[in-house]
């Protein structure tokens, strides 16, 4: 499974300006453990708040502006691999070093969007 965070659309002007294909939506696709990772530096625990859902762009912005300022670069996260107690093997794919601070760079983009049209940050 993965999460996308995008701009909701809404309103007639812009929705019809994305499906006719003249207005690209900025986009950003994480697997879950990824977003899980990213949601947490910006004060947001996906298990609890929700797989689904949204917040004004601005406040979105402000949660990202915070973590870039305050979080160490992301030293990533190493590849495990779990024998577990019925023989089923789990393995976390890991993640490169950085990857959480690529990720708020392209939400940052992605609010920065969404303000300039007066849309909401959505993630689902």
């Amino acid at each position: 499974m993965s999460i996308t965070v995008e701009p909701t659309v809404y309103g007639t002007t812009l929705w019809q300006q994305v499906s006719d294909g003249t207005l690209e939506l900025p986009s950003r696709n994480m697997s879950n453990s990824n977003a899980s990772a990213v949601f947490a530096v910006l004060g947001i625990d996906l298990e609890l708040d929700g797989w689904c859902g949204g917040l004004d762009a601005t406040d979105m912005l402000g949660r990202v502006l915070i973590a870039l300022a305050v979080n160490p670069v992301d030293a990533g996260m190493p590849q495990t691999e779990e024998q577990g107690e019925r023989g089923a093997t789990m393995i976390e794919c890991g993640r490169r070093p950085g990857y959480i601070d690529e990720a708020l760079l392209d939400i940052r983009e992605i609010c920065n969007w969404a303000r300039e049209r007066g849309v909401e940050v959505q993630w689902a």
